[in-house]
This record gives structure tokens, sequence and C-alpha cells, in this order.
């Protein structure tokens, strides 16, 4: 893979426009977040004040920020999809535009300036807003405007593409008819501290500590000569500070089938529905329409994972909710189960539309089930929001 640009023409076509700057008129010294913290069980409602403080709004006592696993912020949201972006095998996501020399190829970003564009280190190029990262096994995988696959390995990243197709053959493509370029690669683990900011970065760094109106995060690798940052509150959509432990329930696809107390099997057993907009920990909304039972197959594969590492207990973090036009119509059993039965039961109607997860589970296979109430299956949608599996 050759990331080298041999002509001008080459980087103009490839300049994409720049996140603008968020114009801000007062900053704020606090952050309102929902925290999950040690020792506490599911999301909880706090602030983030200076000094490294979470202050829980209910429960009382101050925590440290740097004793928590996640946070998620109150009334910041991810910008609309960016132009362009350079996925990294860290899963690191860097909105921005791509630049050539005769020496080297970078990609720049509107805030960690350039950053070298690495044989290995990279799994994606997404020159499309609504491009996505496509599974690669032994061939690179080219997506074109019209939709069409091209399978092969990328020999130079130039104007135009030049691909070796697997039958042999070489296939020349203009980068202008380009939505997406997946690679072969080998996924590394992610950092001590992630961060997703509304420009939709995603990047890690070794420390985060809050300050007087953000937060300052330190031992960012893909800014080594300015490894320390100030991300100001209303820049920052969340933070992990857990590591490989928090996989996003969305991004896991069960296997759906009917659920268990059905008077008769459902026709068009729907898989859950996944918010399209980009979210805080990458945590997106699923929505679930029952009744129905969704089986998961346990964790996912992590890099670097041990099959010691793959039985060990999760819990599912979320807060399950009915849509509010739907509220009496609904009527219907939230149930999870494990191997060892059933971990979690909530009935869910318009009087009781609000339950709150937090179901360690044996770290096998797993399902969630919307059952049949008396009213039957009408309109029983269930959406779970900042759903998250946690590693124990």
């Amino acid at each position: 893979m050759n990331f080298h640009f041999t002509t001008a023409a080459t980087v103009c076509s490839l300049a994409l426009a720049l996140t603008a700057p968020r114009a801000v008129s007062q900053r704020a010294e606090t952050q309102r977040v929902f925290a999950l913290l040690y020792q506490e069980q599911g999301w909880v409602e706090a602030t983030i004040e200076p000094g490294g403080v979470v202050r829980p709004l209910l429960q009382g006592g101050n925590r440290e920020l740097s004793k928590a696993l996640a946070i998620t912020a109150v009334g910041v949201t991810m910008s609309d999809p960016f132009p362009a972006a350079l996925v990294l095998t860290t899963g690191e996501v860097l909105p921005g535009s791509i630049r050539s020399s005769e020496r080297r190829t970078v990609w720049r970003h509107p805030n960690l300036g350039m950053i070298p564009v690495l044989e290995g280190e990279v799994a994606a190029l997404l020159l499309h807003s609504d491009a996505r990262v496509e599974a690669t096994n032994t061939s690179d995988i080219v997506v074109l405007a019209n939709g069409d696959r091209v399978a092969g390995l990328v020999a130079k990243l130039d104007d135009p593409l030049l691909v070796e197709r697997t039958d042999g053959s070489e296939l020349s493509i203009p980068i202008d008819r380009v939505k997406s370029i997946s690679f072969v690669c080998q996924r590394r683990p992610q950092g001590a501290i992630r961060l997703w900011l509304g420009d939709g970065t995603i990047v890690d760094a070794a420390s985060a500590e809050s300050v007087q109106d953000g937060f300052l995060v330190s031992g960012i690798r893909l800014s080594p000569q300015t490894p320390s940052r100030t991300f100001h509150f209303e820049d920052v959509v969340g933070m992990s500070m857990a590591g490989g432990r928090i996989t996003p329930l969305a991004s896991l696809h069960p296997i759906v089938t009917d659920a268990s107390d059905a008077t008769a099997p459902r026709l068009g057993l729907q898989a859950p529905m996944v918010d399209s907009a980009g979210a805080s920990l990458d945590a997106r909304a699923v929505r679930f329409l029952g009744p129905g039972t969704f089986t998961y197959s346990g964790q996912p594969d992590q890099p670097t994972q041990s099959e010691q590492e793959k039985q060990t207990p999760v819990a599912l973090i979320a807060r399950a909710s009915i849509p509010h036009h739907l509220s009496q119509y609904t009527n219907t059993q939230l149930v999870v189960r494990d191997s060892h039965g059933v971990k979690f039961r909530a009935l869910l109607n318009a009087g009781n539309s609000v339950a709150d997860l937090f179901v360690v589970l044996d770290g096998g296979p797993w399902s969630l089930e919307l059952t049949e109430e008396s009213d039957g299956p009408i309109g029983d949608t269930v959406i779970l929001e900042r759903a998250l599996m946690l590693k124990q």
C-alpha cells in the first residue's frame, strides 16, 4: 500500500472542508453528565468540576474523575456527519483532509494538526459522509460512489487509485468516484482514555483531568509534538476511562426469534434498529420491536483477548424507555436472561415507561425478550439508550 500522491491535482481533489471552530461567547466552568462510577450500579447524573471532581447530583459525595469508568455529556451532541475521515486500527476517528508532498502523506485534522499516514495503522479512508468501514479478510475493499465494490490490493493511493484485483488484473479508478477504502489490517487495543468530540473526532490519550473550563488531556499519541491539550466542556461529547472494557450494544448483532409467550409466530421479525446519528461512547440508541427474543452470542472478540477473558462476566447497562407517542399502546415485559436464567424483568407501559438496567451476565450467550402482554403485539417498542456492555 503506497500512500504517496504524485500530482498537485490529486491533493486538490482530495482536499475537503475542515470542521469550522465553534463560536463560544462564554465558557462553562462545569459540565452536566451521566457518569459510570465505581460502586454505582448504572448511570448517575453528575457534574464535572475543576480539580478532577465528579459530583453526583442525587447520591452525594465527590468522586475523582480518574476513578470514573465513563462519562457522557448532557446537552452536547455530535455534529452532522463529517465529509471525510481517517479511521485507525485502534478505532480512533479523525475528520479532516489528506495532504501530500514528495516525501510523505499526512492527514490534516482541524485541532490536532498534521498526522502522518502510516501503513499498518490505517483501517479505512472514508471520503463521503455516509461511508462506513467495510469488513476485510484477505483483500482491501474499495466502495465506489455508485455502490459497486472492488476487492483486491490498493497498490497506490493516487488519482487515479490503482487496485490490483484478486483475479490478477489491475483497475484504475478516478478518486472522485471512490466512496471509501477499507484496508486489511490487524486491530490494536485502544488507549487508557478515549475522547469523543463534537466534531466527530475519537482520540486516545494516557490521562485526563478537569480544569477550569474543560479537560486537560495528556499523552495524545497522535500529537507527539503537543501531547497535552485542553478540550473545552462544550466540545467533549463523552469520555471512557475503562480502556477496552466497554462495548456499545449498538455494535452487536443478535439473532431474532419469536417471544417465548407469543400466541402465534410473528411475520417479519425485525432486527434492532440503531440510531444513525453519532453518539458519545458510540452508544447509539437501539430500538427493539416486540414481541420477540433477541439473542446475543456473548462478548465480541477484542484484540489480544484471551479465552479466559472471553468468559469474564459483563454488565448490561442502559436506560429502557417506550416512545411517548406509543405509550398508550405499549404493554410489554422486558426480560434479560443468561445461562443461569432470568436476570432482569420489568413491565413497561403507560404507567411505567422507564426502567434502568444494570444486569450482570455470565459472559456467554444472553437474550433480551419483549413479551406479548394482554393487549397483544401492538406498538411494543422499547428503546435502550446509553446501552453498554461493561466487563466486570
